[in-house]
């Protein structure tokens, strides 16, 4: 069982939600370890509040070759049957106006969890 699984199963919202914080900063900070265009592409997972999206997103803009793709995942609203905003579509919306980058993709997705793919204006 992963990590993120045992997360899940057996520790209390609260607890899970600082813990997984603790991954996200160590990921965001990771970012430096990495040369600029070094990926061909990137997915950004986060915790999907608008601070530590638009975090991931920042951190990574240059890790990617030029022309290719930040991906990520939940780009919707919230989650309406357990009242939690999603951040996620507003801190792309924000990230691409400040950053020069377009929404170029997106899935319908039954389930309502959308992916996204950003390309940067050139």
């Amino acid at each position: 069982m992963s990590l993120i699984q045992l997360l899940r199963t057996f520790i209390p919202y609260s607890l899970k939600r600082k813990i997984y914080n603790a991954f996200l900063v160590h990921a965001i900070e990771a970012a430096t370890e990495f040369s600029h265009h070094y990926f061909d592409w990137i997915n950004i997972d986060s915790d999907h509040s608008s601070e530590t999206t638009l975090g991931g997103l920042i951190a990574y803009k240059n890790k990617i070759k030029v022309g290719d793709y930040l991906a990520g995942h939940n780009f919707v609203k919230g989650n309406f049957n357990s009242l939690i905003k999603v951040g996620v579509p507003e801190a792309v919306l924000v990230f691409c106006t400040k950053e020069n980058w377009e929404l170029a993709f997106i899935t319908l997705e039954n389930n309502e969890k959308s992916s996204f793919a950003l390309k940067q204006l050139l």
